[in-house]
């Protein structure tokens, strides 16, 4: 007995495309937060922030 792939699963098909689309768009949002959070140092601080953050980082795992 042979069954039909596409009649099953069809109701949740539509709930099973929502959730990529859902989490593009909150990984597109929490960059484009992120990118506005690191223009506002930069302006503000220059570079210098990153720097440090940088050697921070570099100590405290090495």
């Amino acid at each position: 007995m042979q069954t039909n792939t596409s009649d099953l699963g069809d109701e949740g098909a539509a709930d099973q495309a929502q959730a990529p689309r859902g989490l593009i768009v909150a990984l597109a949002l929490i960059f484009f937060a992120l990118a506005a959070i690191c223009g506002v140092l930069w302006m503000r601080y220059g570079g210098q922030v990153f720097i440090d953050a940088a050697l921070f980082a570099w100590r405290s795992c090495f």
